[in-house]
């Protein structure tokens, strides 16, 4: 093969107009020096265009941010007002089922009627007559019979009438809000239907199930449970409709009295007519959307909603149930009329406290399962044995509701729940022994503790050197009092650190939201306490930043977790249906409810905290790693969801400032590539003219003539190569003049010795 090559190249030497067509050293050296130069400028480009479109998205994300900002709060009142509307009309139903449900619970005695017959009756019975009075029945409230305050739902009527407001920011009119009410109340009023059917759909495939293997007696309950049963799915399907078309118009109506809100988005000036954000409820249904308030807007998305493929996906997401427990946005990419859109659902959360709190476990156990392994496994057996006394305590109370006794007076319903409390105990012991970051404050603390040691350290170095020089005998020269200012000036800095350093330990301490794995560790600590009362307490309007205000306070921290407790104790209690305590247990001037009403009665309470305590955090455990999927985590995060908001970014007119400046980033490369090539190019003729000067010296020299002299200018390699060769030239030519010189020494000794060899000197 070698062999090949060297006859190839030698055909190519021998062949001028072949060697004419091969390219050079010149050519060679242009070409890889303008490679060389269009990989740096295209490398160049390419990290300048992702620079630029990472630059247009931060931007958006920081307008959309502020939108969201601005938009959350008023999404969350209007999602709390439609909450407490439909709650307030739910509450009613309910108030007026259970008045009638619990008025045989009521205790009746006689009494004497205060009527003028009876008066005179009293006076002839003085008289000596015998008289008989009128009596009537008089009802008086049971444990069993009390329920809600009507009072309490006037109250939160009243505080919710006075969040909805005209167009023109006016109070709306109480005809105005017995008309919202009123289509509340249809809403309400179907869903009970809807309720009451599918509980009777369950109750007979129970029944199914038990007569599964029934005799032939049986076959006609089976045929008429089926056949029922039918007939309840067509009654549902009918009333989902009507449910649907009515919370239709219950949300169109309401919008009216809050929408005057988002019109004020403007005139913050943190809108941009690029981004549009439509709120949908958990069926895709468009709850509010900030395009009707600008036209600009509606032309602009009018290409993306005409877009067949954003159409499908958009209803594929909202079909997704896994969407319900996921804690992403979900973001999508859109190109439609030459136009590009970026468009991301981000979750809207009913009780922003509460999902701040399951995001954080969420987040903490995906990335660290397997430090939190020891304590789900005991959370979980312990639910599961809090679930065996659940059973018996509701059996109990059957049994006390039989015999109207109240069951806080009953020693074996507090028995059943001392045992109830020591599981909840034993729950909070295993937490502190086996979850995980128990130990982070003491870092933290460590940490700077560490820090303001070595700072105390250096200004007691400090004070030493300034206690020197004071002593110094020579206290006036100027030496002196450069180096106490500057002694004291570093003594000044180090005591301002050290103050800073310990401010800022004590607020890592009080503050523990920049911590996420406190802040996790907190979350799980307290999320079923914090779930319970956000469940039974109706809140007149949710705080968004309620969360961080708790984490960020120890003292906040403290009331809120007493609140939640004396919750508990009162549910446990079971001495009142409805009377809650007025102030936190501990704390006298501090309101158990802080803001809103009891929405639900003790036993009502119950029954959702036992559901609470008795579903373990994590749904699948397996040896080394945790799965949330059917725990509580993420059922109280999917029950959270009431929505989407929808923002939808108009990127064409930044894309297209980006495609143009990389375009013509990359003209200008090519144009610099281009002139870099060409001048390499002429460059390189002065160096090739040179190798070229040395190849005709060394044809010269090829061809016998060695008084060549080769040139030796430039400085560089061929300068050295010159000179090389020159030193071979010279001694090229020594070597002939000794040659020459041996071959005239050769002819004389030749001339010099004789042709034959004398006689005497034969052998």
């Amino acid at each position: 093969m070698k062999k090949s090559k060297v006859s190839v190249s030698g055909y190519i030497r021998k062949k001028t107009q072949l060697r004419k067509l091969m390219p050079g050293i010149r050519f060679k050296f242009s070409f890889f020096i303008g490679v060389f130069i269009s990989v740096i400028l295209a490398a160049a480009t390419y990290i300048n265009y992702v620079n630029q479109s990472s630059i247009l998205r931060e931007s958006f994300n920081d307008e959309t941010e502020n939108s969201l900002n601005y938009i959350n709060p008023i999404v969350n009142s209007m999602e709390s007002i439609r909450s407490n509307l439909l709650l307030i009309e739910d509450l009613k139903i309910r108030v007026n089922q259970k008045s009638k449900d619990l008025k045989k619970y009521k205790t009746y005695s006689l009494r004497k009627k205060d009527s003028v017959s009876n008066t005179f009756l009293s006076i002839g019975k003085k008289l000596g007559m015998k008289v008989r009075y009128d009596y009537y029945y008089k009802g008086y409230e049971s444990y069993y019979s009390t329920y809600l305050s009507k009072k309490d739902i006037a109250d939160l009527e009243r505080k919710t009438s006075s969040q909805l407001k005209q167009p023109d920011g006016q109070d709306i009119s109480g005809s105005e809000f017995a008309g919202i009410q009123s289509r509340a109340n249809k809403v309400m009023v179907i869903q009970h239907r809807i309720d009451a059917l599918q509980e009777k759909f369950e109750e007979n495939n129970s029944k199914l199930t038990l007569l599964s293997s029934a005799a032939e007696e049986d076959i006609k309950s089976v045929k008429a449970l089926k056949d029922e049963n039918r007939k309840i799915e067509l009654r549902l399907a009918s009333e989902k409709k009507r449910i649907a078309a009515s919370e239709k118009i219950f949300r169109n109506t309401l919008n009216r009295y809050y929408n005057f809100q988002l019109k004020r988005l403007e005139d913050t000036g943190i809108y941009n007519s690029n981004i549009r954000i439509i709120t949908y409820d958990y069926n895709g249904e468009i709850k509010s959307d900030t395009g009707g308030y600008f036209r600009e807007s509606l032309a602009r998305f009018a290409p993306l909603f005409e877009n067949t493929i954003f159409k499908k996906e958009k209803d594929e997401f909202f079909n997704e149930k896994d969407i319900f427990s996921s804690i992403n946005s979900h973001e999508y990419d859109y190109v439609s009329d030459k136009k590009s859109y970026h468009v991301r659902f981000v979750p809207v959360y009913k009780n922003p406290a509460t999902s701040e709190m399951l995001i954080s476990i969420i987040k903490d156990i995906d990335s660290n399962s397997g430090r939190w392994m020891k304590f789900l496994k005991e959370d979980a057996r312990i639910s599961s044995e809090i679930s065996g006394i659940t059973g018996k305590i509701s059996s109990r109370l059957n049994e006390l509701k039989e015999s109207r006794k109240v069951p806080g007076s009953d020693p074996e319903f507090s028995k059943l729940y001392s045992s109830y409390r020591k599981l909840l105990n034993e729950r909070d012991e295993a937490f502190d022994k086996t979850a995980p970051y128990k130990d982070e404050m003491k870092q933290i603390s460590g940490y700077y503790n560490s820090r303001i040691k070595e700072m105390s350290d250096n200004l007691s170095e400090e004070l030493k050197k300034i206690s020197a020089i004071k002593k110094q005998k020579n206290n006036s020269s100027d030496d002196y009092s450069g180096d106490l200012e500057s002694s004291q000036a570093a003594a000044e800095d180090l005591k301002d650190e050290i103050k800073k350093l310990k401010r800022d330990m004590d607020e890592a301490r009080e503050d523990i939201w920049k911590s996420e794995k406190l802040s996790a560790r907190n979350a799980m600590r307290y999320i079923r306490d914090a779930a319970i009362y956000e469940h039974v307490i109706l809140k007149q309007k949710p705080d968004p930043s309620e969360f961080r205000n708790y984490l960020r306070s120890s003292q906040n921290r403290k009331i809120e977790a007493m609140r939640w407790e004396t919750l508990r104790r009162w549910i446990m209690s079971g001495r009142s249906e409805t009377g809650i305590p007025e102030y936190v247990d501990g704390l006298k001037n501090v309101k158990f409810i802080d803001d809103g009403v009891l929405a639900y009665s003790r036993s009502e309470a119950e029954e959702y905290m036992w559901i609470i305590d008795s579903t373990p955090i994590a749904g699948d455990l397996g040896l080394l790693s945790a799965s949330l999927e059917g725990g509580l985590a993420k059922s109280l995060l999917e029950q959270n969801i009431s929505g989407f908001h929808g923002v939808f970014i108009d990127k064409t007119d930044g894309v297209t400032d980006i495609s143009n400046n990389r375009d013509r980033m990359i003209m200008y490369s090519a144009i610099t590539a281009f002139i870099a090539i060409v001048l390499t190019y002429f460059l390189a003729g002065f160096m090739v003219k040179r190798i070229q000067n040395i190849i005709g010296s060394a044809r010269l020299a090829g061809s016998g003539n060695l008084k060549v002299e080769f040139p030796e200018k430039g400085l560089d390699e061929i300068e050295d190569l010159g000179a090389s060769l020159n030193v071979m030239m010279r001694g090229l030519r020594e070597k002939e003049e000794l040659k020459g010189e041996i071959a005239a020494a050769g002819e004389i000794q030749k001339i010099l010795m004789p042709e034959k060899i004398p006689s005497n000197l034969e052998g």
